[in-house]
């Protein structure tokens, strides 16, 4: 899906609605695959494509995950790590990236003030992204970030979820969530032991899942 085409202009709405909410355009990637596994983070940090206010990025694990992996603490190693780990199982799955949210900030505390000052603004965007994930229907999506959590938790009829998520892994519509390893998927400094053992937790919660609802290889 065309994150843009489909959905630049209700972005742009938002954007209008609240116009003090945020300095910069809405961000959003270029493409999401269908019946893949989704990553999901929280949203954008600000970069040199903000500059040229760019609207739209593009990320896949074949080419930008793999050529930014050799850089310390990069954010989207454990992503690439874990995509080379399953698909050794099954090499004809296929992996997507979006963030929960389209506005463009670089510290997360900034994003828990705007949920306090402006959290209209916030639910809305967030209600876009639930929207999206009901139309690309991916096999298994795996929250990567620990206020993306907290929000889809927190707010989950209000952005679109049929009811309070509680379940380590739940529903929606069909789709399967991995949450609870969010912490981990979010933290750069973790210490290699722990972070060795729940790696090894999340691939086995991540074969089990897809296991359940047929959509792991046997």
């Amino acid at each position: 899906m065309n994150v843009k085409e489909n959905y630049g202009i209700a972005l742009k709405a938002i954007w209008e609605k609240y116009p003090d909410a945020s300095s910069y355009v809405p961000m959003c990637p270029k493409d999401v695959l269908e019946n893949s596994i989704l990553f999901l983070g929280i949203n954008p940090s600000v970069s040199d494509l903000t500059k040229r206010r760019e609207e739209t990025w593009e990320m896949d694990f074949n080419t930008t995950f793999k050529e930014s992996c050799d850089k310390p603490h990069n954010h989207y190693k454990k992503f690439y790590d874990l995509r080379e780990v399953i698909i050794k199982t099954n090499p004809s799955i296929q992996f997507t990236y979006m963030d929960l949210l389209f506005c463009q900030e670089t510290k997360q505390a900034n994003i828990q003030k705007l949920l306090k000052t402006d959290e209209a603004f916030i639910l809305e965007q967030a209600k876009i992204t639930v929207e999206i994930i009901s139309k690309i229907k991916p096999k298994l999506v795996i929250v990567s970030n620990k206020t993306a959590n907290q929000i889809i938790h927190q707010y989950a009829k209000e952005i679109g979820f049929s009811t309070a998520l509680k379940d380590e892994v739940w529903h929606f519509n069909g789709i399967p969530i991995i949450a609870k390893e969010s912490d981990y998927m979010a933290s750069r400094f973790m210490k290699k032991d722990e972070k060795d053992k729940y790696k090894e937790i999340l691939i086995a919660k991540i074969k089990s899942t897809l296991k359940t609802t047929e959509n792991w290889n046997k």
